[in-house]
């Protein structure tokens, strides 16, 4: 087995020149599982599932062909909203910047102290722009006549008792509802 330490896939090597080299190519790419926020219009035109984006971008990069079942998602001048605060929520906050997203914003319904996520992949995000809105929890999707996405509808929340798990709970604030554009 050999390691390639800080060697990038499309940066210093092929994906082809990879399966050409080598008799088997493991990539690890973390957990496969959509999760949905059940929330009105999630169907929506613009909503766009993690694990298909990321999907679609890191086979970009490979240089494979587009897929009918990850297919790309221009980002390109638009602004985008990440629900979530674990790794795969900054996969795609990242990833966005780096499409030239105009705007990235993530919206977490816990505070700072409580998210899943990296620190040290928060910090990065930070650093490449992404703006963080913490303890607002998304109440629904909305979308013009044409059914385009026009703004995530969130409501602030407060920390309250943990549940189960452990994990404080967060619960919301009443008449502080407001949109994200």
């Amino acid at each position: 087995i050999d390691f390639h330490l800080n060697c990038e896939i499309g940066r210093d090597i092929t994906f082809s020149d990879l399966t050409s080299e080598y008799d088997a190519v493991f990539i690890g790419v973390g957990t496969y599982g959509m999760m949905r926020a059940d929330l009105p219009h999630e169907d929506a035109p613009g909503i766009i599932q993690a694990l298909p984006f990321l999907t679609a971008h890191t086979r970009q990069l490979m240089g494979l062909p587009e897929s009918e079942e990850y297919p790309l998602t221009d980002v390109e001048g638009k602004r985008v909203v990440v629900l979530g605060g674990g790794d795969t929520t900054m996969d795609c906050l990242r990833t966005s910047i780096r499409l030239n997203a105009a705007s990235v914003t993530c919206a977490y319904r816990r505070d700072e102290v409580s998210m899943p996520g990296s620190r040290k992949e928060v910090v990065n995000a930070r650093e490449e722009g992404v703006e963080f809105q913490f303890n607002v929890q998304p109440q629904y999707i909305a979308c013009d006549e044409d059914g385009r996405l026009t703004a995530v509808g969130l409501i602030r929340t407060a920390m309250g008792e943990p549940g189960p798990d452990g994990r404080r709970r967060p619960r919301p604030v009443a008449g502080s509802e407001f949109e994200l554009p």
